[in-house]
C-alpha cells in the first residue's frame, strides 16, 4: 500500500512539474505578447516579457522570437553592441522561421549602419537579399546595397544595385527620387559628369515637390561645376607646365 502511495505521488508531481508555473503564460502565449509588444512599440512590456519567456521556457523552439525582442529594445535604447547580441543569439536557432530570418538581418544592417560598419551592413543586407520574396521589399533592400556601395566607394557595383532597384520598384515616387539620387552620386564618383548632371537635372524639372531631395541635386550641381572648374584650371595647368618642359628640352638640345 506504502509503494502504491509512493508511485501515485511522484506521477503527480511529475504532472505538475510539467505544467507552467501557477500565473505563467504558455509558450504560445508568450509569442503572442511578444509579437504584440513589438507591433506597438511597447518597449519597456516587450523586454519583460522577452527574459521572462526565456527564464521560464529554456530551451523553446520559439526563444529566438525573444532575442529577436530583445534586440528591439536594445535598438530602442541606441544600444547597438547589445542589440547586436540578441539578434545574432536569435540567428543560431535551428528553428527560426525565413520571414523572421529576414527580419534579423535587416536588422543587423541597420545596427552596424549606425555604427558606420558599412561592410558588415552590406553583407547582412546581401544574406537578406537571398532570401526575400516581396517586390517592395527587393526593390528596398537594392536601394540600401547600392547606398551601402556608394558609402564603401564601389560605386560601379553601386550603379548596378540602383539600377536593379529602380527596375523593381513600385509606385513610391519619393522612393524612385532616393534612388535616383544615388545613381547620381555614383556618376559624379565615376566622373562621368554628365550623366550625373542628367539625373540632378530631371529631379529638379519632375519632382521639385520634394524639396530636401531636389535642395541635395541642386547642391550636387554646383559641386560638378566647381570640380569641371578645377580641372579645367589643372589641365591649362597641366599643358602650361608641358610647354615649359618642351622649351627646356629645346634649350638643352
Amino acid at each position: 500500500m506504502f509503494k502504491i502511495a509512493v508511485i501515485l505521488l511522484l506521477c503527480i508531481s511529475v504532472f505538475f512539474w510539467q505544467q507552467p508555473a501557477r500565473g505563467k503564460m504558455t509558450p504560445e502565449e508568450f509569442v503572442s505578447r511578444i509579437e504584440e509588444n513589438m507591433g506597438i512599440g511597447a518597449y519597456y512590456s516587450l523586454f519583460k516579457t522577452c527574459r521572462e519567456f526565456i527564464d521560464t521556457y529554456p530551451g523553446n523552439d520559439n526563444l529566438y522570437l525573444a532575442y529577436l525582442g530583445l534586440g528591439n529594445y536594445y535598438s530602442a535604447k541606441n544600444n547597438s553592441k547589445n542589440a547586436i547580441a540578441n539578434f545574432s543569439t536569435a540567428l543560431e536557432s535551428k528553428s527560426i522561421q525565413v520571414e523572421r530570418k529576414s527580419q534579423v538581418y535587416f536588422r543587423l544592417s541597420l545596427e552596424y549602419i549606425k555604427q558606420k560598419d558599412y561592410q558588415k551592413a552590406l553583407e547582412f543586407t546581401g544574406r537578406d537579399l537571398q532570401i526575400v520574396k516581396n517586390i517592395d521589399d527587393l526593390c528596398y533592400l537594392y536601394y540600401q546595397k547600392g547606398v551601402l556601395e556608394n558609402r564603401l566607394k564601389k560605386f560601379q557595383d553601386a550603379l548596378i544595385s540602383l539600377q536593379q532597384s529602380r527596375r523593381l520598384r513600385s509606385d513610391d515616387e519619393r522612393m524612385l527620387v532616393s534612388i535616383m539620387l544615388e545613381e547620381g552620386y555614383s556618376q559624379q564618383n565615376l566622373h562621368a559628369y554628365p550623366l550625373a548632371e542628367l539625373i540632378y537635372r530631371e529631379i529638379i524639372d519632375k519632382f521639385g515637390k520634394y524639396e530636401y531631395e531636389t535642395g541635395i541635386a541642386k547642391e550636387s550641381l554646383e559641386k560638378i561645376a566647381k570640380v569641371r572648374v578645377l580641372e579645367n584650371q589643372n589641365q591649362q595647368r597641366a599643358g602650361d607646365f608641358e610647354k615649359i618642359l618642351q622649351e627646356e628640352r629645346l634649350f638643352f638640345n
